[in-house]
């Protein structure tokens, strides 16, 4: 009995843990742009970690209400955790077609779905196992979107643009964005959000070069940047 508990204990330690971890990862994702590695990575083997745990935690417990507990924090850690990289990859990434990185989201997804309902039954039932396999499908996707931006190492071609406006949006948290004259195979103006340095550096009319590159999954993606 006494073993028992004190494994579920450890249990319940890991994952009070991760979501110390995952508090701070979140304040830094919230906080920094672009997208940086170690913080997509950690959010990326986040998720697998918790299901880890959460196979841990099913396993040889009696105590009931323990168990419940430390699943209970590790869903909260492995909902938090699979958020973060699908939002920092909408708000960083700028993707040219981003159609194939959906298309691929959907078998990961699926392949992700099948450990984390083996880990805890009650994901089972029709209506959780659906918002689940909604949830696994962007969390691969934001995966994926990351892989094809981080891990690329292509050269880069260079176009050559100018600014047309600027704004920034939001109250505390402000978002800032360039409005950007046609360039490349973007063929008309659109508004990018950019890092606030960026923002500040440049002025309506001033020129403005873009970098795209080729892509891990041959999803072409592009970075702005000043002229120098």
């Amino acid at each position: 009995m006494s073993e028992q508990l004190a494994a579920t204990m450890r249990v319940k330690r890991a994952c009070s843990w991760l979501l110390t971890a995952e508090f701070f990862l979140v304040i830094y994702c919230y906080g920094h742009l672009p997208p940086h590695g170690l913080a997509a990575a950690f959010a990326a083997i986040q998720p697998f970690v918790t299901a880890a745990i959460l196979l841990r935690a099913s396993s040889g417990v009696e105590y009931a209400e323990l168990r419940e507990d430390a699943h209970a924090r590790i869903k909260l850690a492995l909902l938090g955790g699979a958020l973060i990289l699908p939002m920092r990859a909408l708000l960083d990434l700028h993707l040219i077609s981003p159609g194939p990185i959906f298309q691929l989201a959907a078998p990961v997804g699926i392949v992700l779905l099948a450990p984390l309902a083996r880990s805890d039954k009650s994901l089972r039932r029709p209506g959780r196992l659906l918002i689940l396999g909604i949830f696994s499908f962007f969390f691969a996707a934001g995966c994926l979107a990351e892989a094809n931006v981080l891990l690329d190492r292509s050269p880069a071609q260079r176009f050559h643009s100018s600014v047309l406006a600027k704004r920034t949006s939001g109250g505390k948290d402000r978002s800032y964005s360039l409005a950007i004259s046609p360039w490349g195979p973007v063929q008309s103006p659109a508004w990018q959000a950019v890092p606030y340095s960026l923002y500040q550096s440049v002025q309506p009319s001033d020129p403005i070069c873009i970098d795209l590159r080729h892509g891990v999954l041959n999803v072409s993606w592009y970075e702005l940047s000043t002229c120098i």
